[in-house]
């Protein structure tokens, strides 16, 4: 018995992990994009101060 909670424990564990570093990666994701479009499309106001 005690092997199965050990088992569901580290089933979780691994799940959490996984999880946690999934969303690591999907806010880094969302980050570069959004940093690369700053990129690309410089905003306004720099825009307007550069005129």
């Amino acid at each position: 018995m005690t092997e199965f909670w050990g088992l569901v424990l580290f089933a979780t564990f691994i799940a959490l992990a996984a999880g946690f570093t999934g969303a690591i990666v999907y806010c880094g994701c969302i980050a570069a994009a959004h940093y690369w479009n700053k990129l690309q499309t410089p905003p306004l106001s720099t825009a307007e101060n550069q005129v």
